[in-house]
């Protein structure tokens, strides 16, 4: 297998807030268009009281699997905190990105649902291959 395999064509930024209002209900964050995608990094900020376990989940067929879970405290990537990268993680220690099709979709979910006026914010980096 070449490292050409994985040269990414274009960037993929995107990211996105997880409110009160999603609930537990998971939240989709990203959809390739029409080509294989890596996620390099997901990096999660709180801005919440509480800390938040927060779910990995690749959906596709009708299925939602869950890959892993983190717990982002309360208050990380604020007051000179860094935000935490959820895939580094969640995944095990040998995945160094996430490969998806289009046929597939990347979502997070929190266990327990964001306090009234505080969120979950997250910041998708990789690239089309």
């Amino acid at each position: 297998m070449g490292l050409s395999q994985f040269d990414e064509k274009s960037a993929v930024v995107a990211t996105g807030r997880i409110l009160n209002a999603a609930g537990t209900t998971k939240v989709l964050t990203y959809s390739p268009a029409s080509q294989l995608a890596r996620l390099d990094g997901v990096v999660l900020t709180n801005n919440d009281v509480i800390a938040h376990v927060v779910e990995v989940i690749l959906s596709g067929g009708g299925i939602d699997a869950v890959l892993g879970s983190a717990s982002i405290p309360a208050g990380q990537g604020f007051n000179n905190s860094p935000g935490l990268d959820i895939l580094a993680l969640a995944l095990p220690p040998t995945v160094t990105g996430l490969v998806i099709s289009s046929a597939y979709t990347f979502a997070l979910r929190l266990q327990v649902a964001a306090t009234l006026t505080n969120e979950v914010d997250y910041s998708i980096l990789g690239g089309l291959l």
